[in-house]
């Protein structure tokens, strides 16, 4: 399910549009505006961990790993704004 970018990419919340590889998000939240198109990596660490990596222009990173254990599936999101701290 997770190696399917349309299960998690299309799905996330700020995304305006998707063109091929290229995705476009779009935050707001309180005093924080964030607008830029990213462009997606996709990379599968064995059989039970997958990770999407997301750049744009300004250096910008978005990280979202998936994680199967025994019990469970974990998510983690990861984003990084170079000069304006991590969120």
């Amino acid at each position: 399910m997770a190696k399917d970018i349309n299960n998690v990419i299309a799905v996330m919340p700020g995304v305006i549009s998707i063109q091929g590889n290229r995705v476009r998000l779009k935050y707001k939240r309180m005093f924080f505006t964030h607008d830029s198109t990213y462009t997606i990596s996709f990379a599968v660490h064995g059989s039970r961990i997958v990770e999407y990596k997301l750049v744009d222009d300004q250096g910008n990173t978005l990280k979202i790993i998936f994680t199967l254990s025994e019990k469970k599936m974990s998510l983690q999101f990861q984003l990084v704004i170079p000069g304006k701290g991590n969120g």
